[in-house]
């Protein structure tokens, strides 16, 4: 499990970028190629700095998660700035607390079961839809034929 507790989108973006030398070596070093490494850290601290704390953070915590995540979860390919935070962006969130599960009162939950055994549902017809059909056919009421046909075949009548 990888530690991140960056203060700043600098010292945000040193550890990245050793933890990414340390992941993919000459990798990455190829990625950053000439360009000037001073604009490279300033492309990357601009996409860090939403996820690292400030004075007014309320959950450091929670700003630095997608970064461990994301570091955790790093592609076998050498990511650039915009793939980094598009990793970021796609860091699941912190679980939300749940409230406990309600407790049964064991007296109503038996009156309940009770009356759903004494109760049961009878003479419910599952096929009402297709008697319903073939009624309006018969009271001559126009229906396609392929409606006709599937409500024979529900109810097992040879056409």
């Amino acid at each position: 499990m990888i530690e991140f507790s960056g203060t700043t989108p600098i010292a945000a973006v040193d550890y990245v970028f050793k933890v990414m030398f340390a992941t993919y070596g000459a990798g990455w070093s190829r990625s950053i190629g000439d360009a000037p490494i001073a604009d490279v850290k300033t492309v990357w601290g601009q996409v860090l700095a939403d996820y690292v704390p400030n004075s007014e953070t309320a959950d450091p915590e929670a700003t630095r998660r997608p970064v461990i995540w994301a570091l955790n979860n790093l592609p076998e390919f050498v990511p650039n700035a915009r793939q980094f935070k598009a990793l970021l962006r796609s860091a699941p969130s912190k679980p939300a607390p749940q409230l406990p599960a309600p407790t049964v009162n064991p007296e109503i939950a038996a009156r309940v079961l009770d009356g759903l055994r004494a109760n049961p549902k009878r003479g419910y017809d599952h096929k009402g839809w297709a008697h319903r059909i073939l009624d309006r056919k018969k009271a001559g009421d126009k229906v396609s034929p392929t409606v006709v046909a599937m409500a024979n075949r529900a109810l097992g009548v040879e056409a």
